[in-house]
């Protein structure tokens, strides 16, 4: 739809007193910067999953040595008789300055390297926390959302589903999410068939950031076919999927010796996905509606917004991801908290919110409450001390029976957790020494599982006592919630004809209507 559908004379007005370009911009600018000042604020000190530890190893690695590398417990055997990280290389590049930086404080503050170089990726995770709900917000205007749907459907984003416990991880599931965001907030762009080169180059990161990225390619190739783009901007998803592809190859074959080893046992059945389809949207250990409610607020929609184009890109990609997954022999995502794998999906499919009637972005609200209270023991306590105190019970039991399900349990686990914090005998710089790196040992004798998992709760390591953090995250808690209450207040004039009038041709043509 042009510019021109939308001059009426009930926003006449609105139009002729066009606003900047940039206003359009500076209430998702405001909410992401909010969200990230939260997100820094909650950052733990350190992170335990076998998948961070092994790609911040690689990005030590490549400064410390020039190669990829890594030690044999983060690693498989590979060539040379040297070990090789089984995860994902883009992660890891994009985190080499963070990493320089922890090594160097390590260095300065004596500090043992792989628990330095831990806290400032995990600040590359709050980037990408925050970068995703800023998305999240551009994507909701580009369907046609007002500014205050936009602004809203960021912050259920940001607290409404599994998005806050990941800002604490190192995984590669919300970097792919942010290649996701911004390969649907370009492809919803109508000068995209000048510009379709971006869709190539996000089409193959995508890939280099994790392999299952590749269902984008076809997604936004079919979108561009289907609303009549150039010939061009169809073949360049498919050419930069092409080009990662490759790339990714050369790695592997650096690595292993052999380009279709990915260092992981990729098992993937047409058998897995009855059970997989179902588990990932409803298992009450990993089911999507549990863990991200804020999904619900979906069906609130009304069937003709399904119907237009721009929607069913979102739903076609979202559909890709699950039906990949679910093949997969570990759709549930190991020791994850809710349906990690899912995580690339919830951009995209939460800006729609965006578009509930003003009447219904309570509803919204509501729901963004519940999956705060959902994780709200993630943010002092590790998900995963609860796998480990359950270690005898089978996958299937932690996945299909609500009694056992980690959004039940977390609570008495993060209780222990912290009840083992104040005790008297913990040992802090024991803990640095072993940089979390204590899988062995029982989950109520691991140093890491005796901490409040704040990142000022290791303050006194380096001679810096915790009253001076805790008055800095508050400090933080308090600027990010106030910067989210100013992006409302100035969101909440603007119609979708307004941002219309400050994105100009910017706008998808389904803003406005449908």
């Amino acid at each position: 739809m042009a510019a021109a559908n939308f001059q009426n004379p009930c926003v006449g007005e609105q139009l002729a007193a066009r606003p900047k370009r940039g206003a359009a911009f500076a209430p998702p600018a405001m909410a992401a910067l909010g969200i990230a000042l939260v997100g820094l604020a909650l950052m733990p000190p350190l992170f335990r999953s076998e998948d961070g530890r092994s790609m911040l190893g690689v990005a030590e690695s490549l400064l410390e040595r020039g190669s990829v590398a890594v030690p044999a417990a983060l690693g498989v055997p590979g060539l040379h008789g040297l070990y090789y990280s089984q995860w994902y290389p883009l992660l890891s590049v994009i985190a080499l300055p963070f990493v320089a930086v922890g090594l160097w404080l390590g260095r300065e503050l004596g500090i043992q390297p792989g628990y330095a170089a831990q806290l400032p990726a995990l600040a590359l995770s709050v980037a990408l926390f925050a970068g995703n709900a800023y998305f999240t917000a551009l994507i909701a205007l580009r369907l046609g959302a007002t500014m205050k749907g936009a602004v809203a459907a960021a912050i259920a984003f940001a607290f409404g589903t599994i998005a806050p416990i990941y800002a604490r991880e190192f995984f590669a599931d919300p970097l792919l999410a942010l290649l996701t965001a911004l390969a649907i907030y370009d492809a919803l762009d109508p000068r995209n068939g000048r510009i379709g080169w971006r869709g190539g180059a996000v089409a193959g990161l995508a890939i280099l950031a994790k392999p299952t990225g590749i269902v984008l390619a076809p997604c936004l190739a079919a979108y561009n076919l289907l609303t009549g783009r150039r010939r061009s901007s169809v073949v360049l998803p498919i050419a930069g999927a092409a080009c990662g592809l490759l790339i990714y190859f050369a790695y592997n074959f650096t690595r292993f010796g052999n380009p279709m080893q990915f260092g992981q046992g990729y098992r993937f059945s047409l058998g897995n996905a009855p059970l997989g389809m179902l588990g990932l949207i409803v298992s009450p250990g990993h089911g999507i509606v549990w863990y991200c409610p804020v999904v619900l607020a979906l069906a609130a929609l009304s069937r003709a917004t399904f119907r237009r184009s721009d929607v069913r890109l979102i739903v076609a990609i979202a559909v890709s991801y699950w039906l990949v997954y679910s093949l997969w022999s570990d759709w549930p995502g190991d020791v994850c908290w809710g349906a990690r794998l899912m995580f690339p999906v919830l951009p995209g499919a939460v800006a729609l919110t965006g578009l509930l009637e003003r009447t219904r972005l309570k509803l919204l609200a509501l729901l963004t409450v519940v999956g705060l209270v959902v994780s709200l023991p993630n943010f002092v306590s590790y998900y995963d001390r609860y796998y480990a105190e359950e270690s005898r019970i089978s996958e299937s039991t932690l996945v299909w029976n609500p009694l056992y399900a980690p959004l039940v349990g977390v609570w008495p686990s993060a209780y222990r957790e912290l009840r083992a914090a104040l005790a008297p005998d913990v040992n802090l710089r024991h803990l640095v020494r072993n940089a979390g790196r204590d899988d062995n040992l029982p989950a109520d004798e691991a140093p890491s599982n005796r901490i409040v998992a704040l990142w000022w709760w290791m303050l006194p390591v380096i001679g810096i006592p915790r009253i001076a953090g805790i008055v800095v995250s508050l400090g933080f808690v308090l600027c990010g919630l106030l910067a989210i209450g100013y992006a409302f207040s100035i969101a909440a004039p603007r119609s979708a004809e307004a941002v219309q009038a400050a994105f100009g041709d910017d706008v998808a043509p389904g803003i406005g209507g449908i």
